[in-house]
């Protein structure tokens, strides 16, 4: 299929179509008309145009009508003459193409029918009253300096030749030609030669992510590529003074000392304009939602825009501003602002951005900025970078790390004279996707305080992909002789890993933990499997003496007070549900003590010696839960020391 002609001169609106114009509520820069030339032929529609010297040029078509070959139209720059149809030197009659012809002076290139079938087709090359014709496998070029640019196989080479088809220079890729060099582009350099002699003629390297594409153009020493995949623009300063300069997404046609693009101001069309000398000033002109522009193909800075349906207009830019011819500017730029996401988020947390702002001391002149992303094992110090690619952006969006990585982002600002500014401090995100395991440092200690005045402790733990946060920590109490109570929060959102609490004797106490990591993710407990309960001893004293006990005192005792039952004698606890009975004592004939709960004597095989961190003690153990008062007495023929009991549910 035949490709169109490229041309720095040209933007068709049939190739191209800018996103619609959105208002906008701060001022709008001024917009701007140059020189009115009279109104289009009745009834004729453009579709393409160009500039060249003194003569615009159109391509035109009959609207509405059928679909067909455009009709080529000129008139005078200045206004000053009417549109005439330019004369086919072969026929005499209207010149007529398949697309917008490349005018250079008086020679123009013209293409013939589009033929899908075959990637070569013909073109003739129209100087004066004479047509040459030509053949091209690729989209041919009829550059600023008057020479051809055309492929004769689809492989290449492409060939630099003269008007009269003297051959000059070859390039195994498609070359842009200014000034008597001829660039090409490949694996991030952009390579010159000269075109009289295939000597290299200079290098130059566009930033990081600019280039893939190749360039927009190459005019009076700059070329401007396409970066961050079309989002944003740099022109490249070829002769190697200064660095490159960022600019707003294009495509962009290339001038001398300026750059156009299509764009908008408010809800209005516009030719866009940036001078790339000193200060890099911008101008935006009135265009119709067609979008034609077309800069002077013979290098004065002038624009040719079709401002209406039915209107072009001529914009003169003179005088542009001088072009740098150094760094004056010997400052870094400085970073104002910088605002990151939550270091830590669940995983599949909506995206959020990096937003950055800076300046540069003394010069109010738009930034650049490097960024680059990298990434390190979770949680440690070192980072292994990527990059830097450049951006005139100053947002980016951010992208958090998974196990067992952190993403990490940077950016600095970079000026007009190259100087480079500070890098921020890496900020380095993770998306967590695990809530945190909770493990219990207290064990499984049924009378776990020392006595009835000693508070209960429990100590857990939490182990998290990131880190714990806060801890939960709920409690349910049966006080002596009554229900159960509801779980209700002990501690909320705590970063104690511990608690302490005193309850009466004879109290049940069971408690659950769960921890909140950074990210939010709150771990899940299991009533049955992960709660930890404890049960307050009644110290002797507590408890109602008979037959024949006698109080004393120990020094092995835990509360220094011990009640010795030798026969009949005993001590009752008072009416309650109980499951398991936990006598702290002391034996003369190392046996069970006796028990009975409600008037009833339990089995002496459920008992069994059952000391707890080193407290002496025994423990009977029932089938299932019993209310009464418990009874204990010391076993026949023995004598025995009880320091404390413990009824737990």
């Amino acid at each position: 299929m035949r490709g169109r002609l490229l041309a720095l001169a040209v933007l068709a609106a049939a190739c191209l179509v800018p996103a619609q114009p959105s208002a906008q509520a701060a001022a709008d820069p001024v917009v701007e008309h140059g020189t009115a030339l009279p109104d289009l032929p009745t009834g004729q529609r453009a579709y393409g145009i160009a500039l060249s010297g003194d003569t615009v040029y159109l391509a035109l078509r009959t609207y509405p009508g059928p679909a067909g070959p455009f009709t080529v139209y000129a008139a005078p720059a200045a206004g000053n003459g009417s549109w005439t149809a330019v004369t086919d030197p072969a026929t005499a009659a209207p010149l007529q193409t398949s697309s917008m012809p490349i005018v250079h002076g008086n020679t123009m290139l013209v293409a013939g029918p589009e033929d899908d079938q075959t990637p070569c087709n013909d073109y003739r090359l129209i100087s004066g009253a004479t047509a040459t014709a030509l053949t091209s496998c690729g989209p041919p070029d009829l550059t600023r300096d008057g020479l051809v640019l055309r492929t004769t196989s689809p492989a290449g080479p492409w060939r630099i030749e003269q008007v009269d088809g003297t051959p000059l220079q070859e390039a195994s890729s498609r070359p842009l030609v200014d000034a008597g060099v001829a660039w090409t582009y490949a694996s991030g350099t952009l390579t010159g030669i000269s075109v009289a002699t295939g000597e290299p003629a200079g290098t130059a390297h566009p930033p990081g992510s600019c280039g893939p594409s190749g360039a927009y153009g190459v005019v009076d020493g700059y070329a401007v590529f396409g970066c961050d995949g079309g989002d944003f623009a740099a022109a490249v300063d070829l002769t190697g003074d200064l660095p490159a300069w960022a600019l707003s997404f294009g495509p962009w046609l290339v001038g001398d000392g300026f750059v156009a693009r299509r764009g908008n101001v408010g809800s209005a069309w516009t030719a866009d304009v940036v001078d790339l000398g000193a200060g890099k000033a911008e101008r935006h002109f009135a265009m119709s939602s067609r979008g034609l522009v077309a800069l002077d193909h013979e290098g004065s800075p002038r624009i040719a825009v079709l401002a209406s349906e039915s209107t072009v207009e001529v914009a003169d830019l003179a005088p542009l501003a001088p072009r740098p011819t150094g760094p004056d500017d010997t400052e870094p730029p400085m970073m104002d602002t910088f605002s990151a996401p939550p270091a830590v988020v669940r995983a599949g947390a909506p995206s959020s951005t990096f937003a950055w702002s800076g300046h540069d001391p003394g010069h109010p002149r738009a930034l650049s900025y490097q960024y680059r992303f990298g990434n390190r094992p979770h949680g440690t110090a070192s980072i292994t970078w990527n990059g830097p690619s450049v951006t005139l952006a100053q947002s980016w969006p951010a992208f958090y790390g998974s196990l067992p990585y952190d993403s990490c982002f940077q950016v600095r600002p970079v000026d007009w004279a190259g100087n480079i500014g500070a890098w921020t401090a890496p900020s380095c995100l993770y998306g967590d996707a695990d809530p945190p395991q909770v493990g219990w440092v207290t064990g499984w200690q049924p009378i776990q305080p020392r006595t009835s005045r000693t508070p209960v402790l429990v100590r857990y733990t939490a182990a998290d992909d990131d880190k714990v946060a806060s801890y939960d920590v709920l409690a349910r109490v049966a006080p002596a002789g009554r229900a159960w109570g509801p779980w209700t929060a002990f501690v909320q959102r705590t970063t104690a890993t511990s608690v302490r609490h005193t309850w009466p004797a004879g109290s049940n106490v069971c408690f659950l933990v769960r921890a909140r990591d950074r990210a939010g993710n709150v771990g899940q407990t299991n009533l049955t499997y992960d709660s930890r309960c404890t049960t307050v001893p009644y110290d002797d004293r507590g408890l109602v003496r008979g037959g024949g006990a006698k109080p004393g005192r120990a020094a092995w005792a835990q509360n220094g007070t011990i009640t010795t039952l030798t026969g009949s004698a005993s001590l009752t606890g008072p009416r309650t549900p109980v499951r398991t009975v936990w006598v702290s004592m002391r034996s003369r004939g190392g046996y069970c003590p006796r028990l009975w709960i409600g008037g009833r004597q339990i089995a002496a095989w459920r008992c069994n010696w059952y000391p707890i961190a080193g407290r002496p003690g025994f423990r009977y153990e029932l089938p299932r839960t019993v209310t009464g008062r418990a009874t204990v007495r010391a076993g026949r023929n023995d004598r025995i020391q009880v320091d404390a009991v413990a009824l737990a549910r």
